[in-house]
């Protein structure tokens, strides 16, 4: 018989120890193997007189606390059932061996000297006083971590705007960068954020749940969520890519489905069963760089217009000041959802400038039989302490004596308008003005007001002063996008062109091919290059590059100014006829070209042009009517004309070739105007050339 510690003792010896009081112990074990549990019993453990057996009870104990819990249905019953075992001592089979020894020996077992003890189960003190502590820090600490993980959730908190802002998250501020994410823990349960958004009205605030899910926060909602799935296959990488992801927008906060992975990339391998071929794993991606237009179509592509109508109506309702959200809105609504948008905050008080200038702006280009100045002369005359009403309706108005009555009364009014000063500016500008203008767009900063459009202003009337390093610096000042914004870098390369010439240009193109991303680097690199080399070229005198850098597969637009550089007025024609919108300037600049190399189609161009002035908001009607012969405009009026830098060059140049007898006014102020040596420069330049002919 196989007895554990009964080593060097004879038969005779052992009944006699029986008799003494010692006694035969078995204990049980339980092991689970993934699908197979197994519950055994151990060998045979000889106790001596007045020993516990804890050693032993307790050891196995362990041992199926350890490796028998896990296996399913039958580990935890199993492993209950060998702990209750052998906390009770164990099961006793000391009478078994007793018999089993005289039987083996042939003779009867000794009458005991004393008493044996009773058979049966015996309570173990001390294994059950260590198992019980075993078992209570096991619970202890699956408690603990259910408890940790309940106080730190893990939340993204998402700052989708250009501008730099603060949220509060009950009672702790949060610094976000522009267009950044910030990985927060907070405890489970219900949170309290406040946030005074940049473009926004007053005090954002809002409530938001934590819990199992994964949680976004994004409190001025123009950053874009998406739940993404791929697939990896037994080569442990990325195989085909998974199905379409799942898109949120224009939401304050989201609660979604937890992922594999939570802001972090797919990693390039996984562990995978060796019985699988093909797994997947998702994660859920922040995207809060990605500019709101673009968002704006990649909604309306993936999940529909009505989707699309509802991130744009999101972000109007927290960020009505935004000038991106609103000419986005502008840009992309249909007739009836940009009526319900704009409807949104036309009453809201303080006025809203900003949001009424592109609710006209809309209403002029998309619906220009709107009689907007009855509409906004009521609201100046009814409420004359906004003088935010006096300029909105004096910009409408065609006459530029009587805009300047409105304007000056929206300065003097109770509540003055400081969009005022920049419309005045405009004025000032268009006459040559430069630096009177830029005294009023100082006085409007001044006034509190701050934006790209004034911005853009100050960076014209700076270039046209000559003052090119303090262009650049205006310019430089103005927020950063974090994404690759080509539009930013064309201009920073011209103002740097301007300023500090080739090389200072060519510093700005390698900058930026250092700053992109290696993959987006090594695969448009050098046609980036190619194509800011081409303007470099063209600030040098040369738009041959320009011409020759079109593929067949840019745009209609891209190819108009490729054949005007071409001087090819055939091509840039067809590439106009192609464009949805085809408005008075760019008539102006293929009349430009056809006139200069004698093309007898030179006054169709012309005359498409005012057909287009015809069509156009920002006073272009009246000269529509001027050049019909119903309203007729005086020459200084004409050379006066409000319109933005770059019009008002291609106008005048077009102007002085078409009227002889005014050409020398008409050239003397385009020249003005053609400081910049972006495209059309070198078309005006020949133009203006020809009054020396």
């Amino acid at each position: 018989m196989n007895i554990r510690g009964t080593e060097g003792l004879s038969p005779a010896d052992l009944q006699a120890e029986i008799a003494r009081g010692a006694r035969f112990v078995v204990y049980q074990w339980c092991l689970s193997l993934l699908v197979i549990t197994l519950k055994r019993a151990t060998r045979i453990h000889y106790l001596k007189p007045g020993q516990t057996g804890f050693g032993p009870g307790f050891l196995w104990s362990l041992f199926s606390l350890v490796g028998g819990w896990w296996g399913f249905p039958w580990g935890p019953i199993y492993t209950i059932g060998a702990l209750w075992t052998n906390v009770r001592g164990g099961i006793d089979v000391t009478a078994a061996v007793s018999a089993d020894l005289a039987t083996t020996h042939g003779a009867e077992a000794p009458p005991p000297l004393i008493q044996a003890p009773a058979a049966g189960p015996r309570w173990c003190a001390g294994p059950l006083a260590a198992i019980g502590v075993f078992v209570f820090a096991i619970f202890a600490w699956i408690a603990g971590t259910q408890q940790y993980a309940s106080q730190h959730r893990s939340v993204a908190l998402v700052n989708g705007l250009d501008a730099a802002y603060t949220a509060t998250v009950d009672g702790v501020c949060h610094a976000l960068r522009p267009h950044s994410v910030a990985e927060l823990e907070l405890a489970e349960g219900q949170h309290t954020l406040v946030a005074a958004l940049p473009g926004g009205v007053g005090e954002t605030r809002f409530t938001f749940t934590t819990g199992d899910n994964a949680t976004v926060v994004n409190p001025d909602t123009a950053a874009f969520i998406a739940e993404e799935t791929t697939y990896y296959g037994t080569a442990s990488n990325p195989t085909d890519k998974g199905p379409a992801p799942i898109i949120h927008s224009g939401k304050e906060f989201y609660n979604l489905r937890t992922p594999d992975f939570f802001l972090r990339e797919f990693p390039r391998s996984v562990s995978m069963s060796k019985y699988e071929t093909r797994t997947s794993r998702s994660r859920l991606a922040v995207y809060p760089d990605i500019a709101i237009d673009q968002i704006a179509r990649i909604v309306l592509t993936n999940c529909g217009r009505p989707a699309m109508v509802a991130y744009l109506r999101s972000l109007g309702e927290h960020l009505p000041n935004n000038q991106i959200v609103l000419a986005t809105a502008a840009q992309t609504l249909e007739p009836s959802e940009a009526k319900s948008f704009f409807a949104r905050h036309l009453a809201t008080r303080p006025v809203l400038v900003e949001w009424h200038r592109h609710y006209q702006y809309y209403l002029q280009n998309r619906e220009p039989d709107t009689d907007l100045t009855a509409e906004y002369h009521r609201l100046a005359e009814a409420e004359p302490d906004e003088g935010a009403f006096a300029y909105l309706y004096g910009r409408l108005l065609d006459d530029p004596s009587e805009e300047h009555v409105w304007l000056e009364r929206a300065l003097a009014a109770k509540h003055p308008c400081a969009f005022a000063h920049g419309a005045i500016a405009y004025h000032t500008a268009a006459c040559g003005d430069f630096a009177s203008a830029l005294a009023t767009l100082d006085r409007a900063r001044q006034a509190g007001l701050e934006g790209l459009t004034q911005s853009a202003q100050r960076i014209a009337c700076l270039v046209a002063l000559h003052r090119f390093t303090d262009a650049l610096h205006e310019f430089n000042a103005l927020p950063a996008s974090a994404t690759v914004d080509f539009s930013r870098a064309n201009e920073e390369l011209h103002l740097s062109y301007l300023a500090g010439g080739k090389s200072a240009a060519q510093h700005v193109v390698d900058t930026f091919l250092a700053h992109l991303p290696a993959e987006a680097r090594q695969q448009s690199g050098d046609a980036i290059r190619k194509s800011f080399e081409s303007q470099i070229a063209y600030y040098e005198g040369d738009p041959a590059p320009s011409a020759a850098a079109v593929t067949s597969d840019d745009k209609d637009g891209t190819k108009f100014v490729a054949a005007l550089c071409r001087r090819d007025c055939t091509g840039a024609e067809k590439a106009l006829a192609a464009l949805t919108v085809q408005d008075s300037r760019s008539w102006l600049m293929l009349y430009l070209s056809a006139k200069l190399a004698g093309d007898p189609r030179a006054e169709v161009y012309w005359k498409n042009a005012a057909t287009a002035w015809a069509r156009e908001p920002n006073g272009h009607r009246r000269l529509a009517a001027h050049f019909a012969g119903t309203k007729p405009l005086s020459a200084a009026e004409l050379v006066d004309f409000p319109m933005d830098f770059d019009e008002k060059r291609i106008f005048l140049a077009a102007l002085g070739l078409h009227d002889p007898a005014n050409r020398a006014a008409c050239f003397a102020r385009a020249a003005q105007f053609n400081v910049s040596r972006q495209f059309p420069h070198h078309l005006v330049t020949a133009a203006l050339a020809t009054e020396k002919l």
